[in-house]
């Protein structure tokens, strides 16, 4: 949380897009294992048979700040400065910090701390970190930057999956102390609900990042009205989160959780798909309802159904595991979804408007309705549709 802090600050304070993206590392690094230090304590001081209330109401909380963020990071952009959805994170991270010293029932750690991070898996970590960034990237590029067909696009993507592997092996042969112990996965629950969880991620950021572009872009609506518009999403899971945490509790059975989760956000997403410029605000608010009921029923249960399978000793490095797996699908999914929306505008505008006005949308898609451009009311509904 230290590290977080700091990096909001001199994030708040960036002068140029280079230093923000630097500063939101240094952010990140912090930020990153706040979330799964949170779902470690949790396990470690809860039983396993409460643990699913507990675990329900975590994801209940972090549902509810999702719903927050937004609204109030619209605000701030609209109404003072961007700088303030970072300036924010100052009273927020203090708060927290005072909290965890003085609430957290700490054991007194023993052992020499240079053995310690002797042990950190640190070629195991290059590797991930590299065929993550690799493949990212081939994403990306693929399409816009480079044709899909090139070595700029070809070359990172089979260099980050060689490197994907490597690290495998490297975890399973070689690391004494894996970032990722493999052989967790050789249990069917693990397994599924680790595949699970990347596909939640995957989907989950989707929505919270496409919806409210969709809002701004498409329907003309404010920073602060697509952050209104997005709480129908986030409340329901805020709500179904906890239930679902909490009859896990009560039955011990989290499969039923599962299936009816997936099932009804798999419908949900199905009805996403149909969104065209002028659907009506009643329709998106209904779909976006689904997609919270079956997002809540799935997040913290797939955790509970990993806990519930490995030891103890091993419970720590799962739940990272999972959390890792779910924000790697979020962050693949992001990529992937920039490389199917600028390709599809560009194939189905080409012909339309110029080529160097199709750039410019897909650099800055809120300039189709700015009037910035000078097109058409033909050519604007037209790019409104291929954006849609």
């Amino acid at each position: 949380m230290g590290l977080f802090l700091l990096g909001s600050i001199l994030c708040a304070v960036s002068q140029s897009m280079i230093m923000l993206i630097v500063f939101r590392a240094v952010s990140g690094i912090g930020g990153g294992g706040i979330m799964t230090s949170a779902m470690i304590v949790t396990s470690d001081v809860v039983s396993l048979e409460k643990r699913g209330f507990y675990q329900g109401m975590l994801g209940g909380v972090v549902a509810l700040a999702n719903s927050m963020g937004p609204l109030v990071g619209g605000a701030f952009s609209e109404k003072v400065s961007w700088r303030w959805c970072f300036y924010i994170n100052i009273p927020l991270s203090s708060i927290a910090i005072l909290v965890v010293a003085f609430v957290l029932p700490f054991k007194k750690v023993t052992g020499d701390v240079r053995e310690k991070l002797a042990k950190i898996d640190y070629v195991g970590c290059f590797f991930m970190f590299t065929s993550a960034i690799l493949i990212l990237l081939a994403l990306s590029w693929g399409g816009t930057a480079y044709a899909w067909s090139s070595a700029g696009s070809i070359a990172p993507l089979v260099i980050g999956a060689v490197l994907a592997v490597v690290f495998i092996i490297v975890e399973i042969k070689f690391s004494k102390l894996p970032l990722i112990p493999m052989h967790i996965f050789k249990i069917k629950t693990v397994a599924g609900a680790n595949i699970g969880a990347f596909f939640t991620g995957f989907m989950f950021y989707c929505n919270l990042f496409y919806l409210p572009q969709f809002y701004q872009v498409v329907r003309g609506a404010s920073p602060i009205r697509s952050g209104i518009l997005l709480l129908p999403l986030v409340l329901v899971q805020t709500v179904t989160s906890f239930t679902a945490g909490a009859l896990v509790s009560k039955t011990g059975n989290y499969q039923l959780n599962l299936w009816v989760g997936f099932a009804i956000w798999t419908i949900a997403l199905g009805l996403l798909s149909t969104v065209s410029p002028g659907i009506s605000d009643a329709k998106l608010v209904g779909y976006q309802i689904l997609n919270g009921i079956g997002a809540g029923q799935t997040f913290q249960t797939s955790l509970i159904a990993i806990q519930a399978s490995v030891k103890r000793s091993e419970m720590a490095v799962a739940t990272s595991t999972r959390n890792f797996l779910r924000l790697l699908g979020g962050t693949i999914a992001l990529a992937a979804c920039a490389a199917i929306l600028n390709n599809t505008t560009k194939n189905e505008l080409a012909g339309v408007v110029p080529s160097d006005v199709i750039d410019q949308i897909i650099s800055d898609p809120t300039v189709i309705s700015s009037g910035g451009l000078g097109l058409t009311t033909e050519e604007t509904s037209a790019a409104l549709q291929a954006y849609t």
